[in-house]
């Protein structure tokens, strides 16, 4: 929703019909930049959130950047403003936290991500583990939440950096390293065949070519 609070018809129409067919529909505006430690967090006062006594919320979303995180730490804020202590858990398949930022795996996900520039990198509070910068930049801001709640967000706190919110065991099920590594590459190539396409179709800007080129040379 945009940050206005304003809806539009298409969506209040949609919304009717999920209504009518037994669904609650919850709104959550557009997101400030809360980066800053010192940001006012009471922005998420307006918004709507799952009140529920279950002990766990499950957010599903398919595919990267669709607002999963926003929907999280708009749930963290209003459970610790009505004195609950919660806990943050992100079951992540990638990257791979154990493998290297350059291994073949890693580098296959940053070009079949390339259109939303995720970046893999070093984990900057967890030496010798695999990030990436939405991950890294996500986990600032659960740590500065959980700064403005001295006992709620007390098992937030502890939680240490980006690689230690997720759960990632993908390289525990790799039993042909060999064959993997031969596939990601593989995926690396159809990446790039397809992005030089939607380039030339106008679909992606040209950029995103120069991504992919940078990404080959590290295989």
């Amino acid at each position: 929703m945009p940050i206005d609070g304003s809806i539009p018809k298409e969506i209040k129409i949609f919304k009717t019909s999920l209504e009518q067919n037994g669904r609650t529909v919850l709104f959550l505006k557009e997101g400030a930049d809360h980066t800053n430690p010192n940001k006012d967090w009471s922005y998420y006062n307006n918004n709507d959130y799952v009140s529920t006594k279950k002990k766990y919320v499950i957010i599903l979303s398919p595919g990267g950047g669709s607002g999963k995180f926003g929907v999280c730490i708009n749930q963290l804020y209003h459970e610790m403003k009505n004195g609950i202590m919660p806990f943050y858990i992100k079951f992540e398949t990638f990257p791979v936290h154990d493998l290297s930022v350059t291994h073949p795996v890693n580098l296959a996900y940053m070009a079949a991500s390339a259109d939303f520039y995720d970046l893999v990198m070093k984990d900057p509070r967890k030496q010798n583990a695999s990030s990436y910068n939405r991950d890294v930049e996500n986990y600032e801001l659960l740590h500065n939440l959980a700064r403005c709640f001295k006992k709620e967000g007390f098992l937030l706190k502890n939680i240490t950096s980006a690689t230690n919110m997720g759960v990632n065991v993908v390289s525990k099920s790799i039993n042909d390293w060999e064959e993997v590594e031969k596939e990601s590459a593989a995926e690396v190539g159809r990446r790039a065949i397809r992005h030089k396409y939607e380039v030339q179709n106008g679909q992606e800007e040209k950029k995103i070519l120069t991504r992919i080129r940078k990404i080959i040379s590290l295989l």
